[in-house]
């Protein structure tokens, strides 16, 4: 195969090791779709910008995960919740 046309995703590094997919088939983590949405995420900071436009109503004394930390959880479950049962 012609390295050329070969495509790659670099993550953040976990634990000082390099994450990298190739697409290339091979071994499959159930686990990927999860980390490409992550870093598709943040890449483009669209649940951020979501959080910073809702009014957060909880009391501060009250509040252990921030708003952006909750939707994140949610919008996840969601998506890996409805691939599940496609």
């Amino acid at each position: 195969m012609n390295d050329d046309n070969k495509q790659g995703m670099l993550f953040k590094d976990i634990s000082d090791k390099k994450v990298e997919a190739d697409f290339e088939g091979g071994e499959i983590s159930s686990d990927a779709g999860l980390l490409f949405l992550r870093e598709t995420e943040t890449r483009l900071g669209i649940i951020q910008r979501m959080a910073d436009v809702l009014r957060d109503r909880r009391h501060p004394s009250y509040v252990k995960h921030e708003l952006v930390q909750l939707l994140k959880q949610r919008v996840f479950i969601e998506i890996i919740g409805s691939s599940d049962s496609s």
